[in-house]
């Protein structure tokens, strides 16, 4: 299995968008199990968007989002429309964590340029799967 090194982590910065406490939680720290701390959150779309762009204009924009389809304010495929279309963020892995699992859904996400798609409950080892595969390569602009 691939191994990061410890600067490579410190490099990954994550933005994790679910409406859940409970959710925020679990990705957020599975991800810390594994060894990243750059981890920022947001409860809904507009919050997401709003700390994207705070990023963005910082120069330090996020590496990975994982994003939750029904949320209130602004639903996630709206927050992954809005990443995709900026070429300043063509970079970004999104990874949408949602209930939807029907195939509609899915096809959407894909069509707007989703890099993964989880369905909850999801398993840690899928999400610890996901994350080194990401993390261990940069994202091709589609």
């Amino acid at each position: 299995m691939f191994s990061m090194s410890e600067e490579m982590m410190d490099q990954v910065s994550v933005l994790v968008v679910d409406d859940a406490l409970i959710m925020r939680n679990i990705i957020g720290n599975n991800l810390k199990n594994m060894g990243y701390d750059q981890i920022d959150y947001a409860e809904n779309g507009q919050i997401a968007i709003d700390k994207i762009n705070v990023a963005l204009n910082e120069k330090k924009p996020f590496s990975v989002i994982f994003l939750d389809w029904n949320m209130p304010v602004l639903p996630g495929i709206e927050v992954l429309k809005y990443v995709r279309s900026k070429s300043e963020l063509g970079h970004v892995w999104v990874i949408m964590v949602t209930a939807e699992n029907e195939t509609q859904h899915k096809e959407l996400a894909e069509k707007e340029g989703v890099d993964y798609f989880v369905t909850k409950p999801f398993d840690k080892n899928k999400l610890s799967a996901i994350a080194q595969s990401l993390f261990s390569k940069p994202r091709s602009k589609k």
